[in-house]
């Protein structure tokens, strides 16, 4: 599964998005289209985008209903995604202290991403250091971008990565 962070890493100059085809099962939610789609730059919200489509092998529905929806893009959830959301919410304070307008950050969107990686088994690739602890507090299976390059074999893929 990967965060929205990661689809942005795939645009790093040295990567070659063919060579993830076939090696690994890239998953995502509508969660991570959507917010690629809010990329204000044309040019990089189309190559972020086309990235999605063709690197993505299915697009999940969400565990739990998070409003708005689009029907059919989630399911009723079990209180997992408000326990992430919890977690998330703390965890912000104790890192960056991550604030919009000086609120605290809400991370619905990152919330809804961890449940579906924790639900399906999904290891999820994140750079978001809140989102990687979280999910990792929860049992879940979590990598750093560069990390999971390494992992799958490409560790030439990126530059400086040894």
């Amino acid at each position: 599964m990967f965060d929205t962070n990661a689809f942005n890493r795939l645009l790093d100059p040295g990567i070659d998005i063919s060579i993830f085809k076939g090696r690994v099962d890239i998953f995502a939610t509508h969660i991570q289209l959507r917010e690629l789609h809010a990329t204000t730059d044309t040019q990089r919200r189309q190559a972020l985008e086309s990235s999605f489509h063709e690197i993505t092998t299915q697009t999940l529905p969400t565990e739990s209903m998070v409003l708005p929806i689009k029907l059919g893009s989630a399911k009723f959830g079990d209180g997992t995604y408000e326990l992430i959301l919890a977690k998330l919410n703390g965890k912000a304070n104790s890192f960056r202290g991550r604030k919009r307008n000086n609120k605290l950050r809400s991370n619905p969107a990152d919330a809804q991403i961890g449940e579906v990686a924790l639900k399906n088994g999904h290891v999820l690739v994140t750079d978001d250091p809140e989102l990687f602890s979280v999910v990792k507090d929860c049992g879940g299976t979590v990598l750093r971008f560069d990390d999971f390059v390494k992992e799958i074999g490409l560790s030439t893929a990126v530059p400086g990565i040894t």
